[in-house]
């Protein structure tokens, strides 16, 4: 896991610190991430950070969060832990790095004037399965 990675699941607000703020009986929040180097394809990258949501239960949180970095893998750390605030940490929050370029390098016209490696691996149609049971 890369720099950014380690920064966002070891950073954020910790249960005693959102109870500070609350009313107390505040969950500790989970946090997984999983870097570039961490598997060869996208494919079990993605296996890796579910393998991971169902390791800590994320499922049984109230909000789970599929959030999307910047190209290096950045998380805002404002947005994230705002959610764990206003939630009592009852959330759960995943990452996946997508590229060692900022996103601006990415971006078509941008200064590195490419897409990105990263885009030839994307699904032609993705999809967003939810289980509401």
């Amino acid at each position: 896991m890369g720099r950014q990675g380690r920064s966002f699941v070891s950073t954020g607000p910790t249960a005693s610190e959102i109870d500070a703020t609350s009313a107390g009986g505040a969950l500790e929040p989970v946090r997984a991430y999983v870097g570039l180097r961490s598997a060869d394809s996208l494919e079990e990258r993605a296996q890796l950070l579910l393998d991971e949501l169902i390791r800590t239960d994320a499922f049984d949180r109230e909000i789970l969060v599929v959030a999307t970095t910047t190209g290096t893998g950045y998380l805002d750390p404002h947005g994230v832990d705002s959610l764990e605030y206003l939630w009592n940490g009852d959330t759960a929050i995943a990452g996946m790095q997508y590229s060692y370029l900022p996103s601006l390098d990415l971006a078509p016209g941008g200064p590195g004037r490419g897409r990105g490696d990263q885009q030839g691996h994307l699904p032609d149609h993705p999809r967003l399965l939810v289980d509401a049971s």
